[in-house]
């Protein structure tokens, strides 16, 4: 049984890091190709959700993972370092509460949490930021940028989820 548990838990480690390149790959071809769609999707929030959603991973390494994909966007975007794998971090953190509490697998409500995962990542990392600056918060800039975020970053994880069953 541990012999069978320890393979399972191996295969799905390196479908992980199989994902995470690809996912690295649709940021570097962003950043290349479409600067206007790099602007606005975070490819790496996409990655959480899709490691959340449908893979299921949970505990230690999916904290592991946040951390690592929002450092990972934050060079990719010139942001302060950190601001994105705080974020995501959090964000991490608050499926593991609500996966103790509900049923994450059921598909009926992955897509209405994955709506709330991204403008949750887009308010904490715009929160942050303007902390950081000591800058004070705009509230027409925050809901502009949720207004594009949102729904940029909800179609890439519905065709994402499609194309990688």
């Amino acid at each position: 049984m541990a012999r069978r548990r320890s393979k399972r838990q191996k295969d799905n480690g390196l479908q992980i890091i199989g994902i995470f390149i690809f996912f690295l790959c649709l940021r570097v071809f962003l950043l290349f190709f479409s600067a206007r769609v790099a602007r606005y999707a975070d490819v790496f929030c996409i990655f959480l959700a899709f490691i959340i959603f449908r893979l299921g991973l949970s505990g230690s390494p999916l904290l592991i993972w946040a951390w690592i994909g929002g450092l990972a966007e934050d060079l990719f975007t010139g942001t302060i370092l950190g601001i994105n794998a705080l974020s995501k971090l959090l964000l991490a953190e608050a499926a593991q509460l609500l996966g103790r509490k509900f049923e994450i697998g059921n598909v009926t409500l992955q897509i209405p949490l994955a709506i709330l995962l991204f403008a949750a990542d887009t308010t904490i990392k715009y929160i942050i930021a303007s902390l950081l600056t000591k800058g004070g918060i705009d509230q027409s800039l925050l809901a502009s940028t949720l207004l594009v975020r949102v729904p940029v970053n909800t179609i890439g994880f519905l065709a994402l989820y499609a194309i990688l069953r």
